[in-house]
């Protein structure tokens, strides 16, 4: 088993989960930590939070269809490849739950 991936897929899924990380840590940190932006009701009110959190969620789910990908047809087995498959399938839970359970 090799550290990292060596497809194609397997690269760029690990690609994909680091541009999630780097967003939500920007949008967190950044956005709702330094300048206090809060969010409403919908999640749309607050574009300054809701695209950058959307287009993390969306990298996380595109790193997670990759690997799967890349792991059932290529047989990618590395250690890397660990951190998108966990990363986007509580993700894929989380957003399930968000749309299944009403608040």
């Amino acid at each position: 088993m090799k550290a990292l991936p060596q497809t194609r897929l397997g690269k760029w899924s690990c690609r994909l989960i680091l541009a999630f990380a780097i967003l939500f840590l920007f949008t967190t940190v950044g956005i709702v930590g330094l300048f206090k932006q809060t969010g409403g009701n919908t999640i749309f009110d607050n574009l300054f939070i809701s695209i950058p959190m959307l287009t993390a969620f969306g990298c996380a789910i595109a790193a997670f269809v990759t690997v799967v990908i890349s792991v059932w047809k290529y047989k990618e087995l590395s250690l890397a490849v660990i951190v998108p498959i966990a990363t986007g399938l509580l993700i894929a839970l989380f957003i399930l739950g968000e749309v299944t359970t009403p608040h």
